[in-house]
């Protein structure tokens, strides 16, 4: 399984928050960030299905669903 996800973006010179929410809506993840490319860590995570939220400097979110499996 994989431990990680990774966020790929276009513009590397604007900082941007990610948070990772479980199915109930709890932030299971958050962290700032700087750069093309971002990982996101899910080996203390349970199996299930979690939703990715990539919120620019801007106030631009985009939204992705992430499933864990092991």
């Amino acid at each position: 399984a994989t431990d990680w996800v990774m966020v790929s973006r276009t513009n590397p010179d604007a900082d941007y928050t990610i948070e990772l929410l479980d199915e109930a809506g709890k932030v299971v993840f958050q962290d700032n960030f700087l750069g093309a490319t971002a990982s996101v860590p899910l080996e203390n995570l349970a199996e299930g299905v979690y939703v990715l939220k990539v919120i620019e400097a801007s106030g631009e979110v985009s939204i992705h669903k992430v499933v864990k499996a092991n």
